[in-house]
Parts: structure tokens; sequence; C-alpha cells
């Protein structure tokens, strides 16, 4: 009797050990999005780096289910590349092509979702960094920077924001370059990337499907790593 006894000792310590080990992820998970979706406070701006990672892409926020908000405006990514100085043709559309491939195929994958979340998350991260207090107080005309932030004013902000922004620089630039070797068939050495950005009015200006305003962000060209290619 002793073998069945050692057996459910064991099985109950495995039980145990599972049970204790998913408290613990539901309580880091339940944490970490409580930071995410709280308002800005010091302590969910010094874990920004690691809420960011574990929220996206697979736990990202979104009320509008519950909290009905029209969409306001619609951005889409455009990137061109060189190489070895010569320019591999105009910008390419990345955005439209993953939109189209995700409304007709019965069997969608995420590579949209990929390119979407990549601009958004690009912005924010800008945003981020444009409106906090340490770089308004170095830089009080951050928000007229360009969409590629400076080095001295990312060395302005905390740490994980210059973090999480390099990151998604990084993320936008690797996705440049794909878009535009799967375009031309050549790898380029340096991209730009352009984030169009189309304003709509409120809805009792909707009537005409033309109203609206479009903005064009450009970064300089940058290279493979993400730096500022020297003119």
């Amino acid at each position: 009797m002793s073998q069945p006894s050692q057996k459910a000792n064991s099985s109950r310590t495995g039980s145990r050990i599972a049970a204790v080990g998913a408290v613990c992820v539901l309580s880091l998970h339940f944490g970490l999005t409580f930071l995410h979706v709280a308002p800005a406070n010091p302590l969910s701006q010094q874990l920004a780096l690691a809420t960011g990672l574990w929220m996206s892409p697979l736990f990202d926020q979104n009320w509008e289910l519950f909290a009905p908000d029209p969409v306001s405006r619609d951005t889409g990514l455009l990137v061109r590349g060189t190489a070895g100085g010569d320019e591999l043709g105009g910008f390419v559309d990345l955005s439209t092509a993953m939109l189209e491939r995700k409304l007709h195929n019965l069997v969608p994958d995420n590579l949209h979702y990929t390119v979407s979340s990549a601009t958004h998350n690009l912005l924010s991260a800008r945003q981020d960094l444009i409106r906090n207090e340490a770089v308004l107080a170095e830089f009080p005309n951050a928000a007229d920077s360009g969409l590629f932030l400076s080095e001295d004013l990312l060395d302005a902000g905390p740490e994980p924001l210059r973090t999480a922004y390099k990151r998604t620089v990084d993320a936008v630039v690797q996705l440049a370059i794909k878009g535009v070797r799967d375009e031309t068939g050549v790898t380029p050495d340096a991209v730009q990337v352009r984030i169009v950005t189309h304003e709509f009015p409120r809805w009792s200006k909707r009537d005409d499907a033309g109203v609206g305003e479009v903005f064009y962000s450009d970064t300089p060209w940058l290279t493979a790593t993400g730096e500022e290619l020297p003119l």
C-alpha cells in the first residue's frame, strides 16, 4: 500500500505546485495589467518597459465594446530604401496590402496587426517621451520634434521610455527592410519610414467622405540598427 500512497502524495504535491504557479502568474498578469491601464504614475513609468513587453501584442486593452469611441484617425506605414547609395524605387505601402490580405482571407493571419501595432507603438512611445516632465523641463518645444527624436532629447527622458522608444524604432526599421526587400528583391542598407495619419472630423461632419486632414511624418534615412544615416 506504500506505493499508491506515495503516488497519491506526489500527485497532490504536483497539483499544489501547479496551483501556486498559476496563482503567481495570474497575480503578475493582473498587476501588470493594472499598471498598464491605470493613469500615469511614478511606478507605471518606472515599469513601462516591463508592462509594454508583457501586454503587447497579446493583452492590449480595447474598451470600445463597452464605451464606444468613434474612430478619429487612421494611420498607414510607407517605407522606401536605398542600396549602395541608390534609391530602390518610391515608397512602398505596407499597411494597405496587409489590410487587404486580412479582409480577403478566410483564415487571416496577424501580419496586419504586426504592421499596425508597430506604427501605433512608435507613435505612443514618442508621445510618452515628448510629454515627460523631465524632457519638457529641458526641451519645452519637444512636441515640435519630428517622428525620429534626437539623441539629446532621448537622453533627457527616463531610461524605460528611451528603451521603449528605441525598441519601437527597431521594430519599424525591420518591417521597412523586409517590405523593401519583398518589393524589390534587394536588401536595403538604409530605409526611410513615413507614417500617414488621416484625421477624421466628428460624426456630425462626416457626410462628405472627402472631409478630413492628412498628415505625413517622415524619419530620416536610418540604418538597419536604427541609427540616422549621416548625410
